[in-house]
């Protein structure tokens, strides 16, 4: 900082050091006496002094000023630039999810034009994904939200699978689906709200791509901190290759070929929840004989 002083100030210092200079050289002309002249040259060097010190405090303070107006424009950069990525990935979110809508919307309106036995059955199933792909939408906006809260509560994990079992009873029955499942009686310490849509994506995804097949939903002690929630079905499975894709946003690949409903926004949403709450999820896969997802759960309030 001070070379950068001398830098800007050196003239400036010339400038005053000149005339004071001339100042100290009268002094010893008036009569030739040295005494004066090294009162001069003193009383030169005293004011130069002076006039290095508060200048040096002034650049001083002005290049602390230049430094804070740096900082707070490289953040208003990286903030723009933060909000227009954010915009983006809304939009794109968005438009994704319009497309994804318009097919149980459209499987609605055929419904109701339809003389089929089992319409109203259908119906039903339709606005069920309806209902889903609402609730992902308001899901996601809020996991966009800087001031959402998690509501972290312990709560007994067969209070957040009943609900999700009842809600998609029909699927089970009208694509005769094998559900193995016993009440859970453990207790885990979470959002409820967050990890119940968390499970509903990942069954969701079970039933879209089970067919005449099994579902196990089962629950397994890791530790006393933990514990594994595993869902699994005996479905068309994932390439190896689709594997590490299956979170991305609106990523279908395989899946998506063999089924029309596949979006990629459910499994995305999962992967959004699963760093908002801290509880990884794995998944193992088999093409042609299933999928197995495992979430894991705290059972003890943790602090990173």
């Amino acid at each position: 900082m001070f070379k950068a002083f001398l830098k800007i100030y050196w003239s400036r210092l010339l400038l005053v050091g000149e005339p004071l200079g001339i100042f100290a050289l009268i002094f010893y002309l008036i009569d030739g006496n040295w005494a004066y002249y090294r009162l001069g040259a003193e009383l030169s060097l005293f004011l130069v002094g002076i006039y290095l010190a508060f200048s040096f405090l002034f650049f001083k303070k002005q290049r602390s000023l230049q430094d804070q107006l740096k900082e707070s424009q490289d953040q208003l950069k990286q903030l723009t630039y933060q909000s227009k990525k954010n915009y983006q990935e809304m939009e794109d979110y968005f438009i994704t999810w319009v497309h994804q809508i318009k097919t149980p919307l459209t499987a609605c309106d055929l419904l109701l034009h339809s003389e089929q036995e089992n319409r109203i059955t259908l119906l039903r199933q339709e606005l069920i994904m309806i209902e889903n792909y609402t609730n992902m939408a308001m899901s996601y906006l809020k996991l966009k939200n800087p001031s959402a809260q998690l509501t972290i509560t312990k709560v007994p994990l067969d209070q957040l699978l009943a609900p999700l079992l009842k809600k998609y009873r029909l699927f089970f029955i009208d694509k005769s689906i094998h559900l193995h499942y016993q009440p859970i009686l453990d207790e885990v310490v979470t959002d409820n709200q967050w990890t119940s849509l968390m499970i509903e994506q990942v069954l969701n995804n079970a039933l879209k791509y089970t067919s005449k097949g099994d579902i196990w939903i089962d629950y397994h002690i890791q530790s006393e901190k933990i514990g594994l929630l595993r869902i699994q079905d005996s479905g068309i499975g994932i390439l190896d290759a689709d594997l590490p894709k299956i979170f991305d946003k609106g990523f279908s690949g395989y899946n998506g070929a063999m089924n029309q409903r596949s979006s990629g926004l459910g499994l995305f949403l999962v992967k959004q929840i699963e760093g908002y709450l801290n509880q990884p999820v794995h998944v193992s896969s088999s093409l042609g004989k299933g999928t197995c997802f495992t979430i894991e759960l705290h059972r003890q309030i943790h602090f990173e």
